[in-house]
Order: C-alpha cells, then sequence, then structure tokens
C-alpha cells in the first residue's frame, strides 16, 4: 500500500520534470554508514539534497543510531528550508 503509493508520487513527479531523491531506510542507512566510514558523510549530503523533491519510504525505521537521526533530520530541514517537496 505505503510504498505503492510512494512509487506512484515518484513517476508523477518524475513525469513533470522534477528530479526525484527515492530512498527507503535500509539503503539510506546502508549508504550513510558507509559514509562514515569513508569520511565522505558531506559528499553524500549534498548528493541526496540535490533533488527537487525527496521521497522516503519505510522512514520509522530509521530510528536505530541517532547520527543517522540527525541526518536525515538535517536531510528533510534543507528540503523544507529550500522550499521543495
Amino acid at each position: 500500500g505505503k510504498t505503492h503509493l510512494l512509487r506512484a508520487c515518484e513517476q508523477v513527479l518524475s513525469t513533470r520534470g522534477l528530479r526525484v531523491v527515492v530512498r527507503d531506510a535500509e539503503r539510506l542507512t546502508q549508504e550513510f554508514t558507509s559514509a562514515i566510514a569513508e569520511a565522505r558523510s558531506d559528499e553524500l549530503f549534498e548528493a541526496l539534497s540535490g533533488g527537487e523533491a525527496l521521497l522516503l519510504d519505510e522512514v520509522h525505521r530509521i530510528g536505530q543510531r541517532r547520527a543517522t537521526r540527525e541526518f536525515v533530520g538535517r536531510l528533510l530541514l534543507r528540503y523544507v528550508e529550500s522550499g521543495r517537496l
């Protein structure tokens, strides 16, 4: 249900010409963990915050590590402050 709806939103936004960044909690957590280990978390942040819309699936599963929650919070704040979705 929810994931299917998220994918439909992605399709609609993409067909309107928007660059959509889509991640699920597991992939985002893996990317963040790797970025921390490789000292490139700023690079990951910039890559994920470069879209015109951000869609996060299973976001409720990000609660395990404080650093990951803070990273996602900063990411969401960047989108909100810039008036993007």
